[in-house]
């Protein structure tokens, strides 16, 4: 949402759902400028979203109870610097989140982060097309616990793949 002083927010709105419980997550993006939050993915009660705070780019956020500015930080500066790694397809298997991210250096791969959700435990699943080359990894979906999704290595490619175990 944009009320005008803070550019375009996150917002929360609580029961019973009208303007006087309806309030900013946090200015992500100080002051005037817009975070444009997207993507927004609940694992258990965390929310994560994608978001912008003008510094490192379009990267991984999270937001915990009671959803405030104390409670809603990045996850991890994928693509280091202002270079943004620009999160997609945010996908919830059990209490692990699944994403596709550019780095910079290994393409748009295949990335998740488990509890806590900090930068240590969100890595890279693997770099499915060697290289600075895209894998183009979608689709996802989860039997038990096996990850399945569609990616091209670059040498067979566009193929269902897929991730075993209790992933970390």
């Amino acid at each position: 949402g944009n009320i005008g002083f803070s550019g375009n927010e996150l917002y929360v709105s609580k029961p019973p759902y009208e303007p006087t419980t309806t309030y900013l997550v946090d200015d992500i993006f100080a002051g005037f400028g817009s975070s444009n939050p997207k993507n927004l993915t609940k694992v258990g009660t965390t929310l994560f979203f994608t978001a912008n705070e003008g510094i490192d780019g379009t990267e991984l956020w999270k937001s915990v109870p009671p959803y405030d500015g104390d409670n809603t930080n990045i996850v991890a500066d994928i693509s280091p610097g202002s270079n943004p790694s620009n999160p997609r397809q945010l996908s919830a298997i059990g209490t692990t989140l699944f994403f596709t991210a550019d780095d910079g250096t290994y393409g748009r791969e295949l990335y998740m982060s488990e509890p806590p959700y900090e930068h240590y435990t969100t890595v890279r699943v693997d770099d499915l097309y060697s290289g600075w080359q895209t894998s183009y990894s979608h689709s996802f979906a989860a039997i038990d616990h096996t990850l399945f999704f569609s990616g091209n290595d670059g040498h067979i490619g566009q193929e269902l793949w897929k991730v075993d175990g209790s992933f970390l």
